[in-house]
């Protein structure tokens, strides 16, 4: 197992295999990508990460473990990439695998992927997300085709009920990233002055 430093606590980290890109320390934030089998997941995974990545199996399990890194502003970033899944009930192999690993607290910020175009059967995710105490941001992938089918979703609104950051996006556009990026780097710097505060 790869030595996973979280911290001082210095313990190995079962959700990592033998990677040998992964590293977490104090200075590298890891974001996860989580949602339903083609919420876009991948596409971001492979899109921000390029070639900088690493493909095994999960220990004792056949589903694959997707890692990869990214830099933002100068800041390196490490993105893993969830088995897709449509809950976190654990009744899966991938279920069981992504509620334990955010359960775990690996993940400092959790990218939760939706589908613009069919936002009610796609938030059944987030709501299985909500209690497990990790910050999270909302991405409605497929914005493009949700306005081509006339739908319309007020995401100031939706965020304000939710109590999450709402991004919206199309994933397969370079241009769309920015306002990720963006979110995630404000997510990540409310995190710490939450941590801040509460010492």
């Amino acid at each position: 197992m790869s030595n996973c430093e979280s911290g001082p606590s210095n313990k190995n980290c079962k959700y990592h295999g033998s990677s040998q890109l992964y590293k977490k320390d104090g200075n590298t934030p890891v974001i996860a990508l989580l949602g339903q089998p083609n919420s876009g997941k991948s596409t971001i995974f492979n899109m921000t990460t390029g070639s900088h990545q690493h493909v095994g199996n999960w220990p004792g399990k056949t589903v694959d473990q997707k890692e990869g890194e990214c830099k933002w502003n100068g800041k390196r970033l490490i993105i893993a990439n969830l088995p897709g899944s449509y809950s976190l009930s654990a009744g899966s192999d991938e279920e069981v695998i992504t509620r334990d690993y955010i359960a775990s607290g690996n993940a400092d910020l959790v990218v939760v992927m939706a589908d613009a175009s069919q936002l009610k059967r796609s938030l059944y995710m987030l709501a299985d997300f909500v209690g497990m105490k990790v910050p999270a941001i909302l991405v409605l992938n497929m914005i493009d085709v949700a306005k081509g089918q006339g739908i319309v979703i007020d995401t100031a609104a939706l965020s304000e009920k939710l109590g999450v950051p709402v991004v919206t996006m199309s994933a397969i556009r370079k241009k769309d990233y920015r306002v990720l990026y963006e979110s995630i780097e404000t997510s990540l710097t409310q995190k710490l002055k939450q941590v801040f505060f509460s010492l």
